[in-house]
């Protein structure tokens, strides 16, 4: 058995978002520049395995911001298959992605205003929002890693 194994087993390398740890943490977002779009945690690059098949670096660059936590398995797949669909989902996102970074920069910049401040603009009302307290505290300090990012 061992034998079959070893022919249908696809050649692996380490991963080279995570190095291979299958978590995403700090100093690898340093390194790939993407303080203001990834937080730490399990690599979606190679799914916490810690190795991809050489063809995916091929196809999907390492620091691609639309690679993140929630994204679903079949969407991501699509992805690194190059799917149209996908690819045109990964743009709309990178956009929608670099508009919040900007506004965030300009609200706190030009407008002034503190973080919680410019969560609460998101967030309109504490009546209407349906966001957990998990969720708006990890949205305030998305916003603080932001405004403490220097330009």
């Amino acid at each position: 058995m061992w034998l079959w194994d070893k022919f249908l087993k696809t050649e692996q390398i380490e991963c080279p978002r995570c190095l291979g740890k299958g978590i995403v943490d700090s100093d690898d977002i340093k390194r790939l520049n993407k303080t203001m779009y990834w937080a730490p945690g399990s690599c979606t690059y190679c799914l916490g395995k810690g190795s991809v098949k050489p063809g995916q670096l091929l196809r999907v660059q390492v620091d691609e911001v639309y690679l993140h936590d929630r994204l679903t398995r079949a969407e991501r797949e699509k992805f690194i298959n190059g799917h149209p669909d996908a690819i045109e989902n990964a743009e709309h996102y990178k956009r929608l992605s670099q508009e919040l970074v900007n506004q965030i920069r300009y609200l706190s910049m030009r407008g002034k205003l503190s973080a919680v401040e410019i969560a609460d603009f998101y967030n309109i009302s504490k009546d209407t929002r349906s966001n957990t307290d998990e969720e708006e505290q990890d949205f305030l300090a998305y916003i603080e890693n932001v405004i403490d990012v220097p330009l």
